[in-house]
């Protein structure tokens, strides 16, 4: 009867002593120990410096300043070279020159247009010629052209007073007895294209021969169209001008009998102010 009582009383005690057991270290096949395994860091956890902490440096902060002047001074005259040549060879002494490379831009400025947060950066001004760096000289041409027109368009029709306003100088007329315009003056407005008309009678004075043989100086009114032909810088003035070519027909003041012709056609000269 024990024996029967004290086989369930050892089983109860293994049971025991096996869920209170310590886990022991556990072992390989060959009887060596196992260390326990510990976590180890992914490469994303690792501490790396940021950009803005290498630009913190002062050394480094310098040599990036000064190749950002030196490529913005350098592409900015080699701009100025391409809009001077467009596309043409360049004249040297003996034979043309060979075209200048464009400059390249300092590696690390792509990276640093695409975060650039402050307008005020000193890189600003870098990135702004880096979109133009960028550009094929096609695409440049087309945006110039496009900023062009539009900037006609939108500029002001409005002329100044002045314009219609003509100062005439070296008249002649094509007949035999030679009659000289020295200076005049007369209003004309628009009519189409190039042409304009005498808005009112002009001035002018005239030498013109007498019967006598000899030669006068008589006051005239005339009346004609005029032809615009180029645009001018005036002589000993910062102002600009344009050139017209007049056709009309003056009448001479005073009494008639004291001139061979009363009336002459005259073609010559005139200027307008802008």
């Amino acid at each position: 009867m024990a024996y029967k009582h004290a086989v369930p009383i050892l089983i109860t005690v293994v049971a025991v002593l096996s869920a209170t057991a310590t886990p022991s270290v556990a072992q390989t096949s060959e009887g060596q120990a196992v260390l326990p395994a510990t976590p180890v860091p992914r490469v994303e956890q690792m501490v790396t410096p940021s950009v803005s902490l290498v630009l913190e440096d002062p050394a480094e902060l310098a040599k990036r300043v000064s190749a950002l002047e030196q490529w913005t001074r350098e592409f900015t005259e080699w701009r100025e070279w391409q809009e001077q040549w467009k596309g043409r060879p360049e004249p040297g002494l003996f034979t043309t020159r060979d075209r200048r490379p464009k400059p390249e831009p300092p590696a690390w400025l792509f990276d640093d247009c695409e975060n650039l947060v402050d307008v005020e950066d000193i890189r600003a001004e870098a990135c702004k010629l880096l979109v133009v760096w960028q550009e094929d000289y096609g695409t440049t041409q087309v945006r110039a052209s496009m900023l062009t027109a539009r900037t006609q368009d939108e500029k002001p029709t409005k002329s100044s007073w002045w314009s219609y306003i003509h100062i005439d100088g070296l008249w002649i007329t094509p007949a035999a007895s030679v009659t000289y315009g020295v200076v005049g003056v007369h209003v004309a407005f628009k009519v189409a294209g190039r042409w304009q008309l005498f808005a009112a009678p002009g001035a002018i004075l005239l030498n013109v021969p007498t019967p006598g043989g000899t030669r006068a100086w008589r006051p005239a009114t005339d009346i004609g169209v005029s032809y615009r032909l180029i645009d001018i810088k005036i002589p000993g003035s910062r102002r600009q001008g344009t050139l017209h070519v007049n056709l009309a027909k003056a009448w001479l003041l005073g009494s008639s009998a004291s001139f061979i012709n009363s009336t002459v056609d005259l073609v010559g000269l005139s200027v307008t102010f802008k």
